[in-house]
């Protein structure tokens, strides 16, 4: 399995692409999802952490991958390009 195409895949459905602008201009990728595992693949490539976030109605935690920002952001995005087809 190419890891790339698959954490492409993954990005292009529940990943989010931010750009900071408080203190200067910054590019981040996050990622949430019930299932901590497949943030563990995003985060072992590309870097970043693993936090615990609110909380679902149905009371299941959420997990989210805060990725890379900056030039790593800008790496990841380069990399996962070819296989993205709504991001």
């Amino acid at each position: 399995m190419d890891i790339v195409a698959y954490l492409a895949g993954f990005f292009d459905g529940e990943g989010c692409v931010y750009a900071d602008d408080h203190q200067r201009t910054r590019l981040e990728l996050a990622v949430t999802q019930m299932d901590p595992n497949p943030l563990f693949l995003f985060q072992k490539r590309y870097g970043g952490r693993i936090d615990k976030a609110s909380k679902q109605d149905s009371g299941r935690p959420l997990w989210q991958w805060r990725g890379c920002s900056g030039i790593n952001a800008s790496r990841a995005l380069a990399e996962m390009l070819p296989y993205l087809t709504v991001k």
